[in-house]
């Protein structure tokens, strides 16, 4: 999850035209096979720099800049003119595999507008992947390919990157056909990964004076015999989120940054209790609030079978509110296709950074609960899930349903809304239970 409004983008391109510190060691590097208590395991590189025997190619040089290993362990790099600097080594990876690489990184000093992190899938100067923050607080991303940047993120801000002079743990997870960026435990941006004939992985900084402490090296590559299964037809997917139904007419609400980059959108539903995949266009949408409203294909729903049981509620909710959420939480890789429920109660009503369009709650949530609907206890719809603070214990938020009212104006055509609350004096399982078959998996690729 991430907060698209958050994001500024400045156009600017880092062309790496002097490129220092040739690194022409290779080492096979020392793998470890991890297991957790359910037999799940991986292969683990774990570099800390406690000495050289991965043969980093270390150097110290006032033209090309400094390459050290710290007393206690770690790698220190400073260069003292702007120029493109780098340090790697060779690992036996399989980029077509699924992988994670990740590190914490610390800013000493030099440029704040500096950009610096991991660089990987490297074959050469030409051709190589990079995800690079910078103290100032923004990142990007990118794959320079046969000499141009044939994916290129431009800078993008975060709130959850740490500014100055502090440690940043970056990590890199590639999944199927995607690769995912995350700093500090928050999935900042995904792009469509494109693999590059290059088993190289290291640390870069770019055109400026900086100074950097590096802790590790983690590189975590998935055994295929203990892979987690994904059911037929779904490995098609890239990504997935929630949604819910608010109308018999199939229309179906999610969050904008649920279906913000995707090539199509499919919903699955349960109709008769089995389920089934449609395909959904995206008929209404709204960035700033991060809302958007799909209408699927094909399906025809059941007047009776979906007549909308909930209500709006007349007022903003107070703090102290009990509430709940139904979803569909990592769907396609590890907690499956059954609908979760969670809940909590309402902490603020502004939600991050005092946004007066949102509650703060909390009510426990993971990746794949964007766009799920957050009732209230007399099961009145109050907001739409769109958020976690990943450094915070159950701190979640979710977006006001006035603002999707709001929205509902300006569809094509008019949507039924319930002014009798048929759920009220049901039990908490009874109206989980009604529920849950308005709740659906949102599905992209």
């Amino acid at each position: 999850m991430k907060y698209t409004s958050l994001l500024t983008t400045i156009a600017i391109y880092l062309f790496c035209t002097q490129l220092y510190a040739q690194t022409n060691a290779d080492s096979a590097g020392v793998w470890k096979k991890v297991c957790d208590d359910f037999k799940d395991c991986k292969l683990v590189f774990n570099e800390k720099f406690n000495d050289n025997s991965n043969k980093w190619p270390l150097v110290n040089d006032a033209e090309k800049g400094l390459a050290e290993l710290m007393p206690n362990g770690g790698l220190h790099i400073k260069t003292n003119k702007k120029i493109d600097f780098a340090q790697w080594i060779k690992l036996d990876v399989d980029q077509f595999e699924d992988f994670s690489i990740e590190s914490d990184i610390k800013f000493t000093g030099g440029s704040g507008d500096a950009f610096y992190g991991i660089i990987y899938g490297v074959k050469d100067w030409e051709n190589y992947h990079f995800f690079c923050i910078n103290a100032s607080g923004y990142y990007n991303y990118g794959v320079r390919y046969e000499g141009l940047n044939a994916v290129f993120s431009g800078n993008l801000y975060s709130s959850n990157i740490l500014k100055g002079k502090n440690v940043n743990k970056l990590k890199i997870k590639k999944s199927g056909k995607k690769a995912y960026f995350s700093v500090n435990g928050e999935i900042l941006d995904n792009f469509n990964y494109r693999p590059i004939v290059g088993k190289r992985v290291g640390f870069v900084s770019f055109d400026a004076k900086i100074n950097l402490e590096i802790a590790n090296l983690i590189y975590q590559k998935d055994i295929d015999t203990e892979s987690t299964p994904v059911e037929k037809g779904d490995e098609k997917f890239t990504s997935s989120g929630t949604g819910f139904i608010i109308s018999q007419k199939g229309y179906v609400v999610t969050n904008y940054h649920v279906i913000e980059k995707i090539e199509k959108c499919f919903v699955e539903l349960k109709i008769n209790n089995e389920a089934k995949t449609y395909e959904a266009e995206i008929v209404q949408k709204d960035p700033k609030s991060d809302l958007a409203i799909l209408k699927i294909k094909g399906a025809t729903l059941d007047p009776v079978q979906f007549k909308i049981p909930y209500t709006y509620p007349a007022s903003t909710s107070d703090v102290g509110t009990q509430v709940f959420t139904l979803g569909f939480p990592m769907a396609l890789t590890s907690m499956g296709k059954e609908v979760k429920f969670t809940d909590g109660k309402i902490s603020a009503k502004t939600g991050y950074q005092g946004d007066i369009g949102s509650y703060q709650t909390s009510v426990p949530v993971q990746p794949g609960n964007s766009g799920g609907p957050l009732f209230d206890n007399e099961g009145r719809l109050v907001g739409v899930i769109n958020a976690k603070i990943m450094e915070a214990d159950n701190v979640s938020y979710a977006i006001k349903s006035s603002s999707l009212k709001n929205l509902f104006e300006l569809l094509p055509e008019s949507i039924e809304m319930e002014n009798k609350n048929e759920i009220a004096g049901l039990t908490l399982e009874q109206k989980i239970k009604m529920l849950s078959k308005f709740t659906v998996l949102i599905k992209s690729k």
